[in-house]
């Protein structure tokens, strides 16, 4: 499946990425990102599936026409972090079970 400069910017939104911080994951300049997202390029194929593989090593899949967070069956939760994360993922399902 082709991705869009759309989709790009979407997925950076979820992850509350910036384009430099994408460009870091993909070895990318800012410039070459900005231009595909705004359409003004046309990326060769191995620069998109770079993208795309940064977004899903990090959670993101591109869906027809958008993108989403994976959905986990399992979490790993490493250190005091992972600790704190724990408690407030359960912390936030039992408020949202109980409406």
């Amino acid at each position: 499946m082709n991705i869009t400069g759309k989709q790009i910017s979407a997925a950076r939104a979820l992850l509350k990425w910036t384009q430099k911080d994408l460009s870091e994951k993909t070895d990318l300049s800012t410039i070459a990102i900005k231009k595909i997202e705004a359409g003004d390029t046309q990326p060769r194929e191995s620069t998109m599936q770079a993208i795309k593989d940064a977004f899903e090593r990090n959670g993101i899949e591109f869906i027809e026409r958008g993108v989403r967070e994976k959905s986990e069956l399992a979490k790993v939760l490493v250190g005091d972090t992972g600790i704190e994360r724990f408690y407030t993922e359960l912390s936030n399902y039992v408020v949202n079970s109980n409406d």
